[in-house]
């Protein structure tokens, strides 16, 4: 099997001239790429959209495959995506830290801490922003070894994958 990423929006009909041999195989080729890609409209295929290919009689030969590197330049996708993905949730994350720091600093304060001696309502809201301070920066210090999980986790998977599309 293997993977045509679109570089242009393109149709069946053009997808057809460009993939399927002409001949008796045609119709169950494209029977075929209809039933590997229920996640596409076939009349209107749009950029970036991934296309999976059998390696079958009704296709082109291999001299002229559509999207030899297809696999390759989705795999180099998705490993960007998650890379950039994670380095904006790990951006984020040190963020909330620092904001967290500044907001334990003011909690801290001489003037807070007068202003919050003499009102107990003021007193139970801000124990109460200290308390969900507290779990959100907990739960980011776990967040931050899951995603790193997560792209290495990936990474061995599209190696996997890539054995078994050969």
């Amino acid at each position: 099997m293997r993977f045509l990423v679109i570089k242009q929006d393109t149709s069946l009909q053009a997808l057809t001239a460009q993939l399927v041999k002409e001949g008796d195989h045609a119709p169950a080729a494209l029977d075929r790429l209809r039933a590997l890609n229920p996640h596409l409209d076939l009349q209107r295929v749009g950029k970036g959209a991934v296309l999976l290919l059998p390696d079958s009689p009704g296709y082109q030969a291999e001299g002229k495959k559509a999207g030899d590197d297809g696999f390759d330049l989705f795999a180099k996708e998705v490993t960007t995506a998650l890379r950039d993905g994670t380095t904006r949730a790990t951006d984020a994350l040190a963020a909330n830290e620092a904001q967290e720091k500044e907001f334990n600093k003011l909690f801290k304060s001489a003037a807070i801490r007068k202003l919050s001696d003499e009102d107990t309502a003021l007193r139970g809201r801000l124990d109460t922003v200290a308390t969900r301070a507290s779990s959100a920066a907990k739960v980011s210090k776990e967040v931050a070894p899951q995603l790193e999980a997560l792209k290495k986790g990936a990474a061995e998977e599209l190696k996997k994958l890539r054995g078994l599309l050969g």
